[in-house]
């Protein structure tokens, strides 16, 4: 049995492999009227232990906002919009998204029951990002069934996904520590940003990240060397 039912899983309820689990929130619209140009814009600040977003489709955007604490996500939302410039109506449909925490080491196996995807908690708690996790959980139960081997399926999940999510977590708790001097150094360092690029595309994994974002750091003197030559 896999249970593939999102985050508020009833079969990891049921099979006990799930029984209380911290849930973060975001806020996403659809919608037409913005006027800046054809890149996705990221904003960090406006919610705690999260980000703000616009990404330009073909003929509208997808704006929203989310973060590990979920208070008062309306209200960012339409700063955000403010920010944006954004003059339209704002009677639109607004939809909603929980974003389970995800708990490395922790069972997601038990007898002949698997959880993947949401249900398994499996979200970047950096990025918030999940949809690749879900694939690839699927692809790791999927052979673990047809090659009988279930019991090793959460030790092979966490080998071949815990690296990311350990390290996004490690990766977060330094932003939340140290906003600006991130900010400075990493987001406003094109090459920082460009290695940032890869591990959010798959190109590359968040513990290439992490030293590398480390290093970067420790030598404060490459920002200047990337922005000024």
């Amino acid at each position: 049995l896999v249970g593939a039912d999102g985050v508020y899983t009833k079969i990891g309820a049921w099979s006990g492999l799930v029984k209380k689990r911290k849930i973060g929130s975001a806020l996403e619209v659809e919608l037409a009227g913005l006027d800046h140009p054809q890149t996705a814009l990221i904003g960090f600040g406006r919610v705690k232990e999260g980000y703000s977003w616009s990404f330009p489709k073909a003929d509208h955007y997808s704006v929203g906002i989310g973060g590990r604490h979920g208070e008062n996500l309306r209200q960012e939302l339409d700063s955000w919009l403010d920010c944006l410039g954004y003059k339209g109506e704002r009677n639109f449909k607004v939809y909603g998204h929980a974003l389970p925490e995800a708990v490395v080491g922790a069972r997601l196996q038990k007898g002949n029951i698997l959880l993947v995807g949401d249900a398994a908690g499996l979200v970047n708690p950096l990025t918030g990002e999940g949809i690749r996790y879900a694939i690839q959980s699927g692809r790791i139960a999927a052979s673990a069934i047809v090659a009988n081997k279930v019991e090793s399926y959460s030790r092979r999940i966490y080998e071949q996904i815990g690296g990311d999510l350990r390290f996004s977590y490690f990766i977060r708790a330094i932003f939340n520590a140290f906003p600006k001097l991130c900010y400075r150094y990493g987001v406003k360092n094109a090459a920082a940003s460009r290695e940032l690029s890869k591990a959010f595309c798959g190109d590359a994994t968040f513990k290439d990240l992490f030293f590398k974002i480390g290093r970067k750091l420790a030598d404060p003197m490459s920002y200047l060397r990337v922005n000024y030559g």
